[in-house]
């Protein structure tokens, strides 16, 4: 009986886990706009990191991880959104549309710190 909790081929887990995903995504989404806000330096223009900075990397981690999140979030939502055997199709949609804009916030970000990135010595 475990193993049907996680059988992702029924649409009604496929509907849960698109929520738990996508708003699981936005912890790494929201660490990495955090760090965006505090270590933007609006004299420099920019965000400045060092050489040996944890910055660079743990960004990219996070981002990376929040739009994979998200994407899977929003696809299994996606895929489950109008079943007929799904019994609770809002919580297809609210995993799609959490999942599309923790997408589109984690790409914006993204490029947003890679244009204001500032490696200082």
């Amino acid at each position: 009986m475990a193993a049907s909790r996680f059988n992702l081929r029924r649409v009604e887990v496929q509907a849960a886990w698109a929520l738990k995903l996508a708003v699981l995504a936005l912890l790494p989404l929201g660490v990495a706009a955090w760090q965006l806000v505090i270590r933007y330096d609006p004299e420099m223009r920019g965000v400045p990191y060092g050489a040996r900075s944890w910055l660079l990397p743990a960004m990219l981690v996070c981002l990376g991880a929040a739009v994979a999140l998200s994407f899977i979030g929003a696809l299994l939502g996606y895929n489950s959104a109008d079943h007929r055997r799904n019994d609770r199709p809002g919580r297809s949609w609210a995993g799609f549309f959490v999942g599309v804009a923790g997408a589109t916030i984690g790409i914006i970000a993204l490029i947003a710190f890679w244009l204001l990135k500032i490696a200082v010595a």
